[in-house]
């Protein structure tokens, strides 16, 4: 069965068919239709880090900025913060016992004033944490303590 057999508008061979053609105008292309082009929607700049709680037994003990709370878990497991914990003394006694579990969530919207507030007062400082509460070690010096700094500038 060839084409024309079966309906096909088809009608003569190859050679018939370019010189049909050849009376037709073909769309000319433009010179850059060969190239891709790309559209790559901008880098959407990363938003600023948000402010977490770090809390010990239920008390907010200091907040800090990260990217992401996965980052800012990674804070109260790092050895160095820890042994300031233990150090630190709040009423006489440890910040940290070494067994309560250290927790963090995102800060309240009173402690991210707070915490920028301080990081206000303290721009020469370049501590990245703010305490929450007062410790004895600025409770017990005369002089005034600049909110929020680590360690205490007097």
């Amino acid at each position: 069965m060839n084409l024309n057999q079966a309906g096909s508008s088809y009608k003569g061979d190859e050679a018939s068919c370019a010189g049909r053609d050849a009376g037709f105008a073909r769309p000319r292309r433009p010179a850059e239709e060969g190239v891709i082009r790309m559209t790559i929607p901008a880098k959407a700049e990363a938003p600023p880090p948000t402010v977490f709680v770090l809390e010990i037994d239920g008390q907010p003990i200091l907040a800090f900025r990260a990217a992401t709370i996965r980052q800012a878990r990674e804070l109260g497991k790092e050895d160095w913060l820890q042994d300031d914990l233990k150090r630190m003394m709040i009423g006489h006694r440890p910040l940290w016992n070494g067994k309560s579990p250290i927790r963090v969530r995102r800060a309240k919207p009173e402690e991210e004033v707070y915490y920028v507030d301080a990081k206000t007062e303290n721009a020469a400082g370049d501590s990245p944490l703010v305490f929450l509460v007062r410790r004895d070690d600025q409770a017990d010096a005369g002089s005034p303590v600049t909110r929020g700094s680590f360690p205490p500038r007097r």
